[in-house]
């Protein structure tokens, strides 16, 4: 597509396309269905048009409506992943034209907005990215219409003269067909954002951010903490910054001060029936942006570097963060990262400094090559000024067939100077299909007993496994079924010599997806797991060594994710927990009462018999409500409850967007005991103000 440039664009925002730079612009339709009918041409047609000047890129999206037909706009909360349960368009552009990264702006039909960074082709998706950027949402019998403005800041496009091409794709969420309709055909086997199939966006001339820009986003913070009362005249005020500027034509650096996170989201209250640690994604926006560049290993099973470690101590415990500065971009096909932070001490712990490097090379194909260091640093005492632990990492990619063969790969390597101990490895190599009807991986994963990244995340070490999956797809182009999944996994797993057998699991299952987005899930799985030390679980049974096998059945069903309201409920049973037998139920709910206030709740509840015990119950319970007056404002409400910790949390925040990228916050939380009567442990009330500034040197 062919994008116009124009003198200093006169257009306001409104959603109704009257001014002369729309009429001569060129016009391109053509969407491609992608869900229910993968290549199928949509009922409705929907145009776009693309025009820019000296500031910003311009895009125009127009939807047609069926007769009668007014989209759904429910979702008011700024970035909310609901938005895309409403009528939604998505645009999704490649800037470096790595056809591996992906900047997201998307607006359902009411003007709320989400904003998100995707990475590796679509494999990960992370919406705690924030830009500043506008649009406008127009509704006509037959249309509805949308204009983004996306100033060159926001899509961190640095000047180049002459010529310049960026990956480009639009997409439409049409609501009363549960449908998806891209500009550039998505084979929905790639997901959603997956740069390697999006089209081109050409016509681009002498653009992007000129000159230094610097972005100041101070903020000022009032804390009243208490413990079981609010008695004493303590109050803690503090104030801090970020600051983030271009260093070269596509090179940042950002820079924090005193930081503080009083307004990231809570994460879900979970119960951990397991030996093994539970992952929990980084949600702190300053550890978010260049992620891109840093990332790297295996999410959730094998990681050197994990930023989530910055700010806790050694017994998970938060510690503050004085400083932190990071450098991240890109130098031709090289890709470039570090990151460097200051931690004060704790109980258990010295006044920390974690650093990491990072280089990625991605060639014109797409394939590429990296490596990673990191370090950590103690500011203690003269024995511990020393580099006490240390982490080093190589991957890459290889892409065949059209993209749809990948191989991959890592290996890792961490050293604890202090504690003098071997070098530890983790290496993986992955082989994957993406077919449309066939999709089968191999995956082979070994951690050495001493891989011991501090500054990462490992969920097992002395292990070697050996997992391969083959997934099988049909559709449907007529009927109330779309679509029918079968994926028989496998995975053996060994001790990293591959002397001793740690159990092995086998699984199979058919997935139903139906037309209007009811889906339906049956499930049947072998597991032997080879537990050679004892353990205690959280409700205080002791397990011991042995091996542990049996069946697991379970069931699940969901009603339409884009129909209000929605539900989820799933059944599990198995005689494989630890010779016992265990019951699970997972379910949730989510019901807006007009577009203002949406309530949700999720719980599981589990109950199980070991050999010789009587029966134990644990319970989780994570509720909400919203209140959103408008997409600049809202009110939300979390309770939280464990019965194996006999604890709840409330928390009760307030955001109001006053100015473009500056927000007031206003958060209560309070911690309890709950057994017996109820007692209060810990109640915080924070005020935190945040202003951003812009300028350019």
């Amino acid at each position: 597509m062919r994008a116009a440039g124009v003198a200093d664009a006169e257009i306001l925002l409104d959603g109704k396309l009257s001014e002369a730079v729309w009429k001569s612009a060129q016009v391109s339709a053509g969407f491609i269905e992608r869900t229910p009918n993968p290549g199928a041409t949509p009922p409705v047609e929907t145009r776009v048009r693309v025009v820019y000047d000296r500031h910003a890129l311009y895009v125009a999206v127009e939807s047609e409506l069926p007769q009668g037909e007014r989209p759904r706009a429910l979702e008011l909360r700024r970035d909310s992943s609901r938005v895309w349960s409403d009528d939604a368009v998505t645009l999704k552009i490649d800037v470096a034209l790595d056809r591996r990264t992906t900047r997201v702006f998307a607006v359902n039909s009411a003007g709320n907005q989400v904003d998100a960074i995707s990475l590796r082709n679509g494999r990960q998706f992370r919406k705690e990215f924030d830009a500043v950027w506008s649009s406008a949402s127009h509704i006509s019998d037959t249309t509805w219409t949308i204009e983004y403005r996306l100033p060159y800041s926001a899509l961190g496009l640095t000047a180049r003269q002459g010529d310049r091409i960026v990956g480009f794709n639009v997409t439409r969420d049409h609501n009363k067909r549960n449908a998806t309709y891209d500009w550039s055909h998505l084979p929905p086997e790639f997901g959603p954002t997956a740069a390697s199939h999006y089209g081109d966006l050409v016509g681009l001339k002498n653009i992007g951010i000129t000159g230094h820009p610097v972005r100041l986003y101070p903020f000022t913070l009032i804390r009243r903490p208490g413990s079981d009362s609010w008695s004493g005249d303590e109050v803690d005020v503090r104030a801090g910054f970020d600051l983030k500027t271009r260093l070269g034509a596509d090179l940042w650096g950002e820079l924090t001060v005193l930081t503080d996170f009083a307004e990231v989201d809570l994460d879900d209250e979970t119960v951990n029936l397991s030996r093994f640690p539970l992952y929990l994604p980084e949600k702190r926006p300053f550890f978010l942006s260049g992620l891109d560049v840093f990332d790297f290993g295996a999410r959730s099973q094998s990681q050197i570097f994990f930023s989530r470690r910055i700010g806790l101590d050694e017994d998970g415990e938060t510690v503050p963060i004085w400083a932190g500065v990071k450098t991240y971009g890109r130098v031709g096909r090289f890709s470039v990262g570090l990151l460097s932070v200051l931690t004060d001490e704790s109980a258990v712990q010295a006044r920390l400094n974690d650093s990491v490097g990072r280089v990625l090379y991605t060639s014109a194909h797409g394939d590429t090559l990296g490596l990673i260091l990191v370090g950590r640093n103690s500011l203690g005492d003269s024995d511990d000024s020393r580099v006490h632990h240390g982490a080093i990492g190589l991957d890459g990619s290889l892409s065949f067939l059209e993209k749809r063969l990948t191989l991959s790969g890592f290996s890792s390597f961490t050293l604890d100077s202090v504690d003098d101990t071997a070098p530890g490895n983790s290496t993986r190599v992955r082989l994957a299909y993406r077919g449309a009807v066939w999709q089968p991986e191999l995956t082979v994963l070994r951690t050495d007993p001493d891989f011991a990244p501090k500054m990462g995340f490992v969920r097992r070490t002395d292990a070697f496994s050996v997992s391969a999956y083959s997934g099988w797809l049909h559709r449907w182009a007529h009927g109330p079924i779309s679509s029918l999944r079968i994926g028989p996994y496998h995975s053996e797993r060994l001790s990293a010599n591959g002397q001793r057998s740690l159990g092995r699991y086998s699984s199979v299952g058919p997935r139903l997806g139906f037309r209007d987005g009811t889906s339906f899930e049956v499930s049947a799985s072998y597991s032997a797991d080879v537990v050679e030390e004892a353990f205690t679980l959280p409700t205080d049974q002791e397990i011991q060594p042995g091996t542990y096998e049996g069946v697991n059945l379970g069931v699940e069903a969901g009603t339409p994710w884009k129909k209000n309201p929605q539900l989820y409920v799933g059944y599990e049973w198995s005689n494989a927990f630890f010779g016992g037998e265990k019951h699970s139920i997972y379910a949730s709910a989510s019901s807006y009462l007009g577009a203002h206030m949406r309530l949700t709740m999720g719980s599981t509840t589990s109950w199980f018999t070991l050999p010789g015990e009587s029966e134990e119950q644990t319970f989780t319970m994570n509720a909400g409500a919203t209140l959103t007056p408008s997409p600049t404002l809202f009110w939300e409400t979390n309770l939280q409850g464990n019965t194996v910790s006999k604890s709840g949390r409330v928390l009760s925040r307030i955001r109001w967007r006053y100015l473009p990228g500056s927000d007031l916050f206003l958060v209560y939380q309070e911690d309890a005991e709950l057994a017996g009567e109820y007692e209060a442990t810990d109640r915080r009330l924070v005020l935190k103000v945040t202003y951003w500034w812009d300028a350019v040197l």
